[in-house]
């Protein structure tokens, strides 16, 4: 069966009909979802976000297996809860950012990163990493 016999008998399906003519009505919203998805994953955050969900899937399977499950259930709440912070906050989509403005080529000296401390961004960058080195060590004392 030829392609324009397959694409007519499936235009005479009722209900493709039907589905076709909803996708038509919405097309505004698609161009729109489909240019969102596309801008999450030219920005990185899709990857984060796949990442993410497989990281917590392989985490899950271990979950079930485990003797200790309420302390890694417990665990994986404090995992969920900082990636909802991060993605609340637009920090995923901040670290993309910065991940695809980095110039991993250019070496810095000690004068070059005190040159560099004089910078509100830098400045805003490093507070950044001190706070969440130091709720991750808060969370390490914990265990």
């Amino acid at each position: 069966m030829s392609a324009e016999e397959r694409i007519f008998r499936a235009l005479s399906d009722p209900e493709r009909q039907e589905a076709i003519a909803f996708i038509l009505e919405n097309a505004d919203a698609l161009r729109d979802l489909v240019a969102f998805l596309a801008e999450l994953k030219n920005s990185g955050v899709l990857e984060l976000l796949t990442s993410g969900v497989a990281a917590i899937k392989a985490l899950m399977a271990d979950l079930i297996t485990s003797r200790d499950f309420a302390e890694r259930a417990g665990r994986l709440l404090e995992v969920l809860s900082t990636a909802e912070a991060v993605i609340r906050s637009n920090g995923a989509g901040c670290v993309a950012e910065a991940a695809s403005r980095a110039n991993a080529g250019k070496p810095a000296g000690i004068y070059g990163i005190l040159e560099a401390l004089q910078d509100p961004d830098v400045q805003r960058g490093i507070g950044y990493l001190l706070s969440f080195v130091k709720s991750l060590g808060a969370c390490l004392g914990r265990q």
